[in-house]
């Protein structure tokens, strides 16, 4: 086979510029590099509100549980994290179900290691399909449905001793926004309420015009960009985030939206094996 892997200059040249910036606790095939992007922008910096603004840096790590991996590498680099991102919540239909599956061992690492746990709230199902109807029908849903889902949430994350939550809702239909940015709104209402955070993914190209960021801004404490997947599995071999791509796009949400220090940039480590003449990347 012939494999086209990710750009290693573009993503090199990506990490010198948050030196502490951590590896991600996800699967050794796909790993993600996420700092705050307030970091990032003060770097080169030497003034006292840097140094200030590096203290106050993020470096969070996302944690899958079915791979062994990422519990190694939560047992050996943990100490660098200041938040770790589990997959342990899930919306399965359009009833708002919602679905916890907490990993004990994991949470009492993280306990001991002083992470402030924002679980991942995906709309993921069975084999890694994205269901947007489950986020869909809580967007959309009626109050007392709404109301159901928020006191479900927030209970949970409670019993976790969790600092919040990072809302990862993919293949959202765009023409449901508005009620999207007034779903958040509420969500983000009843969580400071009970002094928990909000944290939004932001997928970019065609997965941003399901979310109004502008409309975002004022009540989600701190958007997650996920700058890689330029290429995907199901796409033509090439980069997972080339300079140009990671650069563009990190320069038009950061200075576009809300304020620099709401900014956590993740970007791709990983890559993928594109066999010749094959259609999917493995």
């Amino acid at each position: 086979t012939s494999s086209v892997m990710a750009d290693r200059a573009s993503a090199n040249s990506v990490v010198a510029l948050s030196t502490t910036a951590l590896i991600s606790l996800m699967p050794a095939t796909r790993r993600c590099i996420c700092s705050s992007a307030s970091s990032i922008w003060s770097r080169a910096e030497k003034s006292p509100a840097a140094a200030a603004g590096r203290a106050r840096e993020i470096r969070l790590g996302f944690y899958e549980g079915w791979d062994p991996n990422s519990w190694h590498s939560l047992k050996e680099h943990g100490g660098k994290l200041t938040h770790l991102g589990p997959d342990w919540l899930k919306l399965v239909d359009g009833t708002g179900e919602l679905v916890a599956s907490v990993d004990e061992d994991a949470l009492a690492l993280a306990r001991e290691q002083g992470l402030v746990l924002m679980p991942l709230l995906r709309n993921l199902g069975d084999g890694d399909t994205w269901l947007p109807e489950a986020a869909e029908g809580v967007i959309n849903g009626p109050a007392d449905r709404q109301d159901a889902f928020l006191a479900r949430l927030i209970g949970l994350l409670h019993d976790m001793g969790a600092g919040g939550v990072v809302l990862d809702w993919q293949q959202v239909d765009p023409g449901y926004r508005a009620n999207t940015s007034r779903f958040l709104a509420r969500l983000a209402t009843a969580l400071h309420r009970e002094r928990l955070e909000l944290w939004l993914c932001v997928s970019v190209g065609g997965e941003l015009k399901a979310f109004d960021l502008d409309a975002h801004a004022p009540h989600v404490d701190r958007f997650v960009a996920l700058l890689h997947d330029e290429h995907a599995e199901s796409d033509q071999s090439g980069p997972i985030a080339s300079r140009e791509f990671f650069s563009g796009w990190l320069a038009a949400l950061v200075e576009g939206y809300g304020r620099p220090e709401q900014w956590i940039v993740s970007h791709g480590s990983y890559g993928y094996d594109w066999p010749e003449g094959g259609r999917q990347a493995e």
